[in-house]
C-alpha cells in the first residue's frame, strides 16, 4: 500500500470514515479500548476538526506499525509502546509526558515539542534519520538507544539520562545538561523532586560522530563519554583551566594574532553554570581562527601549538 492510500483510506468510503472516527473517540476516551495489538493504523491523523489537541492517556501499543500516522499537538501521557515501527510519522508539537517506549524504531519523520516530560523511558529504541530538532526534553532516561544521523539542532536535553546511548552523524547546536533545577514552576505532586538533582555520567559514544558547536553544562559528567575517532576531538577535563591558560598563551602572542583566538574565548570558553567538562573540536576552533582573519597556515601553526601544551599540561585528552 503506497502512501497516498494509507492516508486517503481513511476519508474515502463511509465504512472507513466510521473506522477512523470510532479509533480516535477511542483513543482519547479514558473508558475506551486500552490496548491496541497489530491494529492498523497506518495513515490515520489523530486529530480531527473539532478536536485540535488530542489527549492520549494510559493506553497501551504492541507491535503496531505507525507509518504515517499524524500526531501533530497530541499529548500523550503514560502511554506504553512496545516493538512499535515509527516509520515517516509526524509527532510534531507533541506533549510526551512518562511515556515507555522499548524495542521501537523511528524513521525518518519528525518529532519535536516537550519530551520525556517528568521521567520517560526509551530503551533499546532507535531513532534512525529523524528529524528532532526544537526538542525540549525534561528528566527522560535514555537506555542502550541509538541516535543515527538525526537531525538534533536546538534540542536540550534537560536533566535526561543518557546511559549506552550511541550518537551516529553530526551533533550540532545541542545542549546537553547534567543537572536541570526547575525553579520556575509548580512541581506536579507525583514528581520525585530528588530526579532534579541526580547526577549520572553520560555513557555516550561519539565515536562515529562529529560534535559542533554544541553545549555541556549543569555539571555534565563526561568521563564516560567515547569521543570521536577522527583526532580533532579532546575532552576537557575542566573548563576553567583551559580558558585560564588560553589567555595566558595569548599574552605571548604578537597584538595581530591575539584576535585570532578572540573568538574562542568569547564562544567555545565561555563559562556556562555548571561548564566544567566539555568538548573540543580542532576544526571549529581553526574555522574561527580563519573568520577572525588568520591566514591558514599561521592558523596552524599557533593552533597547533596550543594544543600541544594544553595536552602536555594534561588539561586535554
Amino acid at each position: 500500500m503506497t502512501k497516498k492510500e494509507m492516508i486517503e483510506r481513511w476519508n474515502s468510503e463511509p465504512e472507513w470514515i466510521d473506522k477512523r472516527k470510532e479509533i480516535q473517540n477511542a483513543l482519547v476516551s479514558p473508558t475506551g479500548q486500552q490496548k491496541y495489538v497489530k491494529s492498523d493504523l497506518r495513515g490515520l491523523k489523530i486529530a480531527w476538526e473539532d478536536m485540535r489537541s488530542p489527549w492520549i492517556k494510559g493506553k497501551i501499543f504492541e507491535e503496531i506499525d505507525f507509518s504515517y500516522v499524524d500526531f501533530s499537538h497530541c499529548r500523550i501521557e503514560r502511554c506504553i509502546f512496545r516493538n512499535c515501527i515509527f516509520r515517516y510519522t509526524i509527532l510534531a508539537n507533541i506533549t510526551e509526558d512518562r511515556c515507555e517506549f522499548s524495542d521501537c524504531v523511528f524513521y525518518k519523520g519528525k518529532m519535536n515539542g516537550w519530551i520525556g516530560l517528568w521521567g520517560s523511558l526509551y530503551k533499546n529504541v532507535t531513532f534512525d534519520q529523524i528529524k528532532l530538532s526544537s526538542i525540549i526534553m525534561f528528566y527522560p532516561d535514555f537506555e542502550n538507544c541509538q541516535f543515527n544521523n538525526c537531525n538534533l539542532r536546538k534540542t536540550e536535553f534537560k536533566g535526561a539520562i543518557l546511559n549506552h546511548v550511541e550518537i551516529i552523524g553530526i551533533v550540532s547546536d545541542v545542549k546537553f545538561k547534567g543537572r536541570y533545577i526547575m525553579n520556575d514552576i509548580p512541581l506536579p505532586e507525583y514528581f520525585d523532586a530528588r530526579r532534579m538533582y541526580q547526577l549520572n555520567p553520560m555513557v555516550v559514544d561519539f565515536s562515529k560522530a562529529e560534535i559542533t558547536y554544541c553545549m555541556f553544562t549543569d555539571e555534565c559528567d563526561l568521563t564516560k563519554v567515547i569521543l570521536p575517532k577522527d583526532g580533532k576531538h579532546y575532552l576537557m577535563k575542566n573548563k576553567t583551566l583551559v580558558k585560564e591558560y588560553v589567555n595566558m598563551f595569548c599574552e605571548h602572542l604578537k597584538d595581530e594574532e591575539k584576535i585570532y583566538l578572540d573568538w574562542i574565548l568569547d564562544i567555545f570558553l565561555h563559562l556556562y553554570p555548571g561548564n566544567i567538562m566539555d568538548i573540543l573540536n580542532y576544526q571549529d576552533w581553526y574555522d574561527t581562527m580563519l573568520d577572525n582573519g588568520a591566514k591558514e597556515d599561521d592558523a596552524k601553526i599557533i593552533l597547533d601549538r596550543l594544543i600541544k601544551e594544553l595536552k602536555d599540561k594534561d588539561y586535554i585528552v
